[in-house]
């Protein structure tokens, strides 16, 4: 009885499917209830054809579907010229800022290492890298007042030269490129 119903229901293609995913369902079902099998056989055909519909499948793909998340789009096949930075969490643009931060603070300290006034620059890197201001800085150190400001000011164009990607394109003191 349980091949014939699924030979005539069924297209050959997906018979042996059916039938299989019919067996699992009664399988499952019998692990819950033992009652299952002492059932008349047109109630256990039946339930099985229950198990093999397809109905139950795509309801459950369409509450699965219902509940995602759609996915971003991969990073290959976003168009250059309309991304934005909006796409990346904000941790990660954190990251990579303090990252360059730090690398441009390298390349800075590398650039100052040979200089003549190498104590000087490093002294003004260092008020600019805590926070300090212009006043602070020139209260804390030994040196005059214009050797302070210019070793500042070097020190302030070597970072803005550096990180030219993150200064406004509108920002006076960087000038027209």
């Amino acid at each position: 009885m349980f091949h014939t119903v699924f030979y005539r229901r069924y297209p050959n293609g997906k018979l042996d499917d059916a039938k299989q995913d019919a067996l699992l369902h009664l399988w499952k079902e019998w692990r819950k209830n033992l009652d299952l099998f002492e059932q008349t056989a047109a109630f256990v055909v039946q339930a099985a054809i229950w198990g093999a519909s397809p109905h139950r499948k795509i309801q459950k793909e369409k509450t699965i579907a219902e509940r995602e998340v759609p996915m971003p789009q991969y990073e290959r096949y976003v168009d250059v010229r309309v991304a934005d930075l909006s796409r990346e969490p904000m941790w990660v643009q954190r990251t990579d800022l303090r990252v360059d931060l730090e690398m441009a603070v390298n390349r800075v300290r590398q650039e100052f290492a040979h200089d003549s006034e190498r104590d000087e620059l490093m002294a003004a890197l260092d008020d600019l890298l805590n926070g300090r201001t212009r006043k602070e800085g020139r209260l804390r150190s030994s040196m005059s007042i214009r050797v302070y400001q210019r070793c500042r000011n070097r020190v302030v164009q070597a970072m803005r030269e550096t990180l030219a990607v993150y200064s406004p394109s509108d920002d006076p003191f960087m000038g027209r490129r």
